[in-house]
């Protein structure tokens, strides 16, 4: 897994893929010889038609558009439950129905060569343009150049407020540390023009 994933995307991508791995079923044809290789007849029974699981995945989808479906356990002696849905950062709302506005940002860094060796951590934050320069939503990370140089992060940064107050400018800030000594070493400001698109990508 990439380093810059949060715990949740990085369980949201397992069960993905554990998924994928379930639904897709790979065959070859290749070096099967039917002399060596008896052909057993089939006993099992397929329980469920195909209009019951087209049904299921249409209902998913309805139900958590781009989210996960989880069910909830309330009351265990009761057996109460209640379905919800778990998000991506990216929607929110009971089904994941409503886009968010964000900043999608994709980085690469590089350092020089006398810091080939030194950790940095390295702190990406949305802010606002007002005299307290409000701090919307940040992201840290540790960064190896030895380690992480070919890696482009892609970073999700989400407004405070729904909508966004667009009497306001916006901008990146990004500061770098030494990881162990936590020196400051520098700091960019890249300001988001065009703030009335809903999503920016940087």
């Amino acid at each position: 897994m990439q380093s810059y994933l949060s715990d949740v995307e990085k369980f949201l991508c397992r069960v993905t893929r554990a998924k994928l791995r379930q639904i897709i079923k790979y065959f070859s044809l290749n070096g099967l010889d039917t002399e060596n290789n008896p052909v057993v007849p089939d006993t099992t029974k397929t329980v469920l038609s195909k209009s019951t699981i087209l049904e299921t995945r249409q209902n998913y989808q309805r139900q958590c558009h781009r989210g996960l479906a989880l069910r909830v356990w309330l009351n265990d002696e009761k057996n109460l439950t209640t379905n919800t849905c778990l998000c991506p950062p990216s929607y929110y709302g009971d089904q994941c129905q409503y886009e968010n506005q964000r900043v999608s940002l994709t980085i690469k860094f590089q350092a020089l060569s006398d810091s080939w060796s030194t950790s940095f951590a390295i702190v990406i934050s949305l802010i606002d343009n007002s005299k307290e320069r409000i701090i919307h939503s940040y992201e840290q990370f540790t960064y190896l150049s030895s380690q992480d140089c070919k890696i482009k992060f892609n970073i999700y940064l989400l407004y405070l407020t729904r909508p966004k107050d667009l009497t306001k400018n916006y901008a990146i800030h990004i500061d770098f540390y030494e990881k162990f000594s936590l020196m400051y070493r520098g700091s960019l400001l890249y300001p988001i023009k065009f703030s009335f698109l809903p999503v920016q990508r940087l």
